[in-house]
């Protein structure tokens, strides 16, 4: 699973705060936008993006848990080093 390079715009816009820090809070809200717009799989990539930038960003957690609980076949597509 390759994470995404580049910020994609133009697919809504997500706007809160968290505990992360500016880089990993962009891309949860980023994957936020991914999962409305349903794009599950690029949503797995930016928030493991996010989860790579900050890994005490707990948010990205709960959300990468929301992204399988939705998309149960991606598990299938992905190895176990990708978790």
């Amino acid at each position: 699973l390759k994470v995404p390079t580049k910020y994609l715009k133009h697919i809504g816009i997500q706007d809160f705060s968290t505990s992360c820090n500016d880089e990993a809070e962009r891309w949860v809200q980023q994957t936020i936008a991914l999962l409305h717009s349903f794009w599950p799989f690029e949503a797995m990539k930016a928030i493991r993006k996010a989860i790579l930038i900050d890994e005490k960003c707990a948010i990205a957690y709960y959300y990468q848990s929301l992204v399988f609980k939705w998309n149960p076949g991606l598990i299938k597509n992905l190895k176990i080093n990708e978790l």
